[in-house]
């Protein structure tokens, strides 16, 4: 992930890494050990904040802001045996509540609000998700899974915040 003066990268061991742009090139400023070797990666939520998933299905929340990287919440998912978080995004309704969706190993689809820092709403599938996308101006989310060629197709209702499925 960049923008026009930060890199932020994923090694496959884990470590997260963020460099600033200068005048010589990208100089790293910061990094930090997640211990999750799995599918999804690091993600820019915001200039401000930055999605990891941990090594034990938690996702953790670091403020970019700060002179060192350091969590500033966990999301921890209640649910026994969900496995390793594969893929997630960010997006917002409005200006002062950005959403997180998380799709987990055990199938599991969950929609955070990250300005409360807690679940909103899950949905279960009898598959690993894979990836996941959603636009929230046509309320049309995408699923998929490495196992059966089929992609699943969900919205948000916004009014009650929960996750449902489209025919």
């Amino acid at each position: 992930s960049s923008d026009t003066d930060t890199l932020l990268c994923q090694d496959r061991g884990g470590c997260v890494k963020l460099f600033d742009l200068e005048r010589s090139g990208y100089v790293i400023k910061d990094e930090v050990q997640t211990n999750h070797t799995g599918f999804a990666r690091a993600l820019k939520i915001s200039e401000k904040q930055l999605a990891v998933p941990s090594d034990n299905s938690d996702i953790l929340i670091f403020d970019l802001k700060q002179s060192a990287m350091k969590s500033s919440h966990k999301l921890s998912f209640a649910e026994e045996h969900c496995g390793q978080i594969m893929s997630m995004m960010a997006f917002n309704f409005s200006t002062d509540t950005t959403y997180l969706l998380a799709g987990y190993e055990s199938g599991h689809l969950v929609l955070w609000d990250l300005k409360e820092a807690k679940m909103v709403h899950s949905l279960k599938f009898d598959f690993c998700l894979s990836s996941i996308d959603y636009d929230p101006s046509t309320n049309r989310g995408v699923l998929s899974t490495p196992l059966i060629q089929q992609i699943h197709v969900f919205g948000i209702d916004r009014a009650k915040l929960e996750l449902f499925l489209k025919d």
